[in-house]
Order: structure tokens, then sequence, then C-alpha cells
């Protein structure tokens, strides 16, 4: 999912596919995925042998940074708060985290209503555009600047836990 599918889709829909090899050989890719794999080699690789980076020149099948510590965060989640970084507005959207994000899209570890109204808020939109930077006249969000620093409310960030019921009213008048 990139920006544009989140800012142009009414349900934040990707239009686009991608193929994840992420752990496997190019021997795997080959072997499992023959019709894919050739589709990425007769695209993706002679890109990728115009650059001088030999990790990503060589590992052409691979993402060029795969970002591990995000998915691994997502991983137990059915879904995740997300935003578009560069944007004229900032507009906080919930997604299923089963999906691949591209690099111009922010992913919060967070689904609950409470983060997403907290992040959706006013006073989060003002924060962040008094600490993002811009881009023509848009917002550019950059997670260390508008949330790492933003004062949430500890509902909004942590597991909600159990509170005690209210006890339910009585139907009977006291005698």
């Amino acid at each position: 999912m990139g920006g544009e599918d989140l800012n142009n889709h009414p349900r934040h829909r990707t239009s686009r596919y991608a193929m994840n090899f992420s752990g496997m050989t190019e021997r795997e890719v080959r072997d499992h995925h023959p019709l894919l794999y050739r589709i990425c080699r007769d695209t993706v690789k002679p890109e990728r042998a115009k650059l001088t980076t030999p990790a990503t020149r060589d590992r052409w099948w691979l993402y060029e940074r795969e970002r591990p510590e995000l998915y691994e965060a997502i991983a137990q989640r059915p879904e995740a708060l997300v935003l578009c970084r560069v944007s004229p507005h900032l507009s906080i959207a919930r997604v299923s985290a089963r999906q691949i994000f591209g690099e111009s899209v922010d992913v919060f570890a967070l689904s609950s209503h409470a983060a997403f109204a907290t992040l959706q808020s006013r006073v989060h939109e003002v924060w962040a555009r008094f600490f993002a930077s811009s881009m023509k006249d848009d917002l550019r969000y950059t997670p260390s600047d508008c949330f790492e620093t933003f004062p949430c409310p500890p509902a909004s960030t942590t597991p909600r836990r159990s509170t005690p019921r209210a006890k339910p009213i009585t139907t009977t008048a006291p005698t």
C-alpha cells in the first residue's frame, strides 16, 4: 500500500500487487515460484544491476530494506494505523496489517479506537504541523518529530486493562 492508494481509494485498498520473497534464496524463488521469478528477473534485475550498492545489486529479488522490525511489531495485530507521509491533510486510516507498506506510508503498531482518536485529533494535527517539515504547502509527517514527541494519553498507546464493571442498577425498589 502506497500513499496514493491510502489517500485516493475510499476504502484504502491497494491498486498494485507486490512480491515478497523475504527469507528466500534466489534458487528457492526460482524453484518454487517460477512465473514470479521470471517477472522479477525481467523487471527488477535490470534496474538493480545499475546500482552501486553490492547488497542491493546482488540480492535483486529481495527488498532493499525489508523492515523486519515493522512487520514484527504488527504481526499479531489484524489492523494498523497508517498515514501518508506527505499530504495536505493529516488523515489517519485503519487498514489491514497483512500487507506490504510502501515507503510513503507511516505505519503505527496501534489499532485501538483510542489511538485512532488521539492521532486523528485536532490537538495532534496542530502538534504535527508545528513540528513537521513541509513539502510545498503539504504536511511532511516525520514520526520522530511528530509522534515520538507527542504527549499521548496513556490509554491511546497501551493495551486496555480490564476495569471493574459498574454494578447493575436494581429494578426493585428498596424495602
